[in-house]
């Protein structure tokens, strides 16, 4: 929401490709797997790690800070272990 409210977006892309571009071009999914595997090095995490990983775990992250019940991420996360959703 935060992302939204500051780039002042209603409607359209959410990433774009430089500052300024037009609102309904898009990254690329290459450009945005190139950029998470920039960013996954930077973090020095496993090379074997993957995008739903991370977004899996962020949004488990999010949730407990947000004291959401952890059934309910689980159910969101696709997580069936409570061990793997409490890591």
């Amino acid at each position: 929401m935060h992302w939204t409210e500051v780039g002042d977006i209603s409607n359209g892309a959410l990433f774009l490709p430089v500052p300024g571009a037009q609102r309904h071009r898009r990254l690329s999914s290459d450009v945005m797997v190139q950029a998470f595997k920039r960013r996954l090095k930077l973090a020095d995490l496993p090379e074997g790690y993957r995008r739903h990983m991370v977004h899996a775990r962020a949004l488990l992250t999010r949730a407990a800070l947000d004291g959401a019940p952890i059934q309910a991420a689980m159910r969101l996360s696709l997580r069936r272990s409570m061990f793997q959703a409490q890591k």
